[in-house]
């Protein structure tokens, strides 16, 4: 059983899933929403007249690294996302963290079960390990309770959408995934859509080395900002821009997306790229594997329907209102 830092996933025993062999179809060939791109600088002023908006929170920016919930950058989100709502905009969230605050919550009460347990049998009792599935679940209401609480400070209701893997080839599943998010829109509500990782049979590790993020609802969200014909997707995560490496062997960062883009991870305050041990100047908590993950699913929501994905930091308070007024935030790709 793979293990990682303490904790175990009982669902890592088929290995990580090849990455390419994701499936987009949602029952439909790959469509266009109009014309091509107009362009980077024209496609963001366009930005504000966006209609319906998929935002995906990432775990680094829902949750601090020792899982607690990051209330203060949750508190801005769910701010802009009100004043979103109330411009006429129709916002889903697509939100990660989960497993993350579930470990934090079971390892406490681990800690106190175990001391009880051996106090009445008089043998110590192991709290090393920690259940994945186990700690989505415990996690999960308490990301709902936060996200309630903060929803209702504004009058606003929220509502709560889990999914699977196998909910994206299941036809009827996805007709009413369509129909439940629209009734939700139409009376104002958000949808907060996560995985149900409780019972999800996907194999890919959540944590991988060093505690970093190897999967965190990117496909999911990417795949809902398809199926809702979504006009943007929005993909917080806990650096501004993802950064290539220029002319001079240097890491830069990149404005607009390209294919041909030699993507660094790992680069030290210099911008010189580092071996995988290195940290990047920004401090991600996202694996290499993971930042593939956000980037392919960026790249297939604009493939699939969506004119625009922006990758930009969840960590500065006003990034979603900024970018959604045509400003120059985060690395943008484009639907060509």
């Amino acid at each position: 059983m793979a293990e990682e830092n303490g904790v175990r996933d009982p669902s890592l025993n088929g290995g990580a899933r090849d990455r390419s062999s994701i499936t987009w179809s949602l029952g439909d060939q790959p469509r266009s929403l109009g014309p091509w791109s107009l362009g980077e600088a024209e496609e963001r002023r366009h930005l504000k007249y966006a209609r319906r908006v998929v935002i995906k929170v990432g775990t680094p920016v829902v949750t601090h690294a020792d899982g607690g919930i990051a209330i203060g950058r949750i508190s801005a989100i769910v701010e802009q996302i009100v004043q979103l709502v109330k411009k006429g905009k129709e916002v889903v969230l697509v939100t990660s963290g989960a497993i993350g605050h579930g470990i934090l919550r079971l390892q406490g009460q681990a800690m106190l079960s175990s001391s009880l347990r051996s106090h009445l049998s008089g043998e110590a009792v192991s709290t090393e390990y920690i259940d994945l599935k186990a700690a989505a679940a415990v996690g999960q209401s308490g990301l709902m309770y936060m996200y309630d609480m903060l929803f209702r400070e504004y009058n606003m209701t929220c509502a709560q959408i889990l999914v699977t893997e196998e909910d994206w080839s299941d036809v009827s599943a996805l007709s009413q995934l369509r129909h439940t998010t629209a009734e939700l829109l139409s009376i104002g509500a958000i949808p907060i859509v996560n995985e149900n990782d409780a019972i999800s049979m996907r194999t890919l590790p959540v944590i991988g080395s060093g505690n970093r993020v190897e999967w965190d609802n990117d496909e999911i969200a990417s795949l809902l900002a398809s199926a809702l014909h979504a006009d943007v997707l929005l993909i917080l995560a806990d650096f501004d821009r993802l950064h290539a490496l220029g002319s001079s062997g240097k890491a830069e960062p990149l404005v607009k997306y390209s294919p041909l883009a030699e993507l660094v991870h790992d680069c030290d305050a210099s911008g010189a790229a580092v071996g995988e041990a290195g940290r990047p100047p920004y401090e991600s908590r996202i694996a290499r594997g993971g930042l593939d993950m956000m980037v392919e699913a960026a790249s297939q929501a604009t493939t699939h329907g969506v004119r625009t994905a922006i990758i930009l930091s969840g960590l500065d308070h006003g990034n979603i209102a900024r970018v959604l007024n045509g400003e120059d935030v985060g690395t943008i790709f484009l639907a060509e």
